[in-house]
């Protein structure tokens, strides 16, 4: 009984201890940066051990962000996507090397082939946005068939494989694909085989007029450093690259279900985190959805997305050793910065704890 009193007295003081290191840092991401609201949340060993926001998710009406709060997760939808296009190819309905154009007849035929190996590891040579304008859209498109429009008549930028050059128009072509493949719309397959196989339950597409409970209003920092409310953008042209919306809660979930095989083999994890190489040999620091890292200042191997759009700034990053995943999610464009610091000061706590 004594050590069973123990072991129980240290649970309690080490989660005390994750625990104001978690609220401290969101209230210095408040005062130190120009933050409205920001939510934040750990795992170790795929176990959730704190969760917690701070400040505004709505900041006129002083509605107050928590770690069930709902906000656009920009680019970490291209994971997700991801994930949902290799499901595919190890079913079979889909081949990493298959032309696009097999999938996505309404893409032109270009100089050179690109395949899907080529559009999931960004080395495609499909152009990203051209100008702001177009990132930051207004206008709705009814279908991913409707959306390529935009881009289909662009050159390619190079002979895919041979370079890297980020794109969410890529993951665009990912997403007709999926529908291809599946014979799904793309939300419908995303939301039967990776979300509610995860128990995601408050991710899902923003589509315009589509109310969302507990949804954060965005607000984005102007020359001035003053944030105002982050004016209207349309979603629609870049779904799967960027039009989810999710908890940070929900994030860990979907990290936690790539890891233990619940969403892909072990397999195909490992060969989505494996480093594309281009043609001439040179090793990127990209896999199949994933960014891989190695972090400079803890000396661990990382896989991470970021997200950054109108009205948020998104972060997950998972060390598969020592097994922690952490997502910190802010409804202002622009402070990348006091993600970081958070996540440092979050998995510091973890290692002091000896979690």
């Amino acid at each position: 009984m004594l050590l069973l009193a123990i072991i129980w007295a240290s649970s309690i003081a080490q989660a005390t201890q994750i625990s104001k290191a978690g609220e401290a840092a969101l209230r210095a991401a408040i005062q130190d940066h120009p933050v409205v609201g920001i939510s934040a949340a750990i795992s170790v060993n795929q176990v959730l051990v704190w969760s917690g926001a701070a400040g505004y998710a709505n900041r006129e009406d002083g509605e107050l962000a928590s770690p069930d709060t709902v906000y656009r997760i920009a680019s970490i939808t291209k994971p997700m996507t991801a994930v949902a296009m290799m499901q595919l190819v190890e079913s079979g309905h889909a081949n990493l090397d298959q032309p696009i154009n097999d999938l996505v007849p309404s893409f032109p035929q270009k100089r050179w082939g690109v395949t899907l190996h080529h559009l999931l590891s960004h080395t495609s040579g499909v152009r990203h946005y051209s100008r702001q304008r177009e990132a930051d859209s207004t206008r709705h498109y009814p279908s991913l068939t409707d959306a390529v429009e935009v881009f289909r008549g662009s050159r390619l930028r190079f002979r895919p494989g041979s370079r890297y050059l980020y794109s969410t128009y890529g993951y665009t072509l990912v997403g007709a694909a999926i529908e291809s493949a599946s014979g799904m719309k793309f939300e419908n397959y995303m939301r039967e085989r990776v979300w509610m196989p995860t128990g995601m339950e408050s991710t899902q597409l923003e589509i315009k007029g589509r109310k969302i409970p507990r949804t954060a209003k965005g607000y984005n920092v102007t020359d001035s450093e003053t944030v105002d409310e982050a004016p209207y953008t349309d979603l629609s042209v870049k779904y799967p690259g960027g039009g989810v919306v999710s908890t940070v809660k929900d994030l860990l979930r979907f990290a936690h279900a790539f890891e233990t095989g619940v969403l892909v083999s072990s397999e195909t994890r490992a060969q989505m985190l494996r480093p594309y190489v281009v043609s001439d040999g040179t090793e990127t620091s990209q896999g199949l959805g994933w960014k891989l890292e190695q972090d400079e200042r803890l000396g661990l191997f990382a896989y991470t997305h970021s997200g950054r759009q109108a009205g948020t700034n998104a972060d997950l990053i998972v060390y598969p050793e020592p097994a922690i995943a952490i997502a910190v999610i802010s409804n202002v464009s622009g402070t990348r910065p006091a993600l970081i610091e958070v996540e440092y000061a979050l998995f510091d706590a973890v290692q002091a704890a000896r979690l």
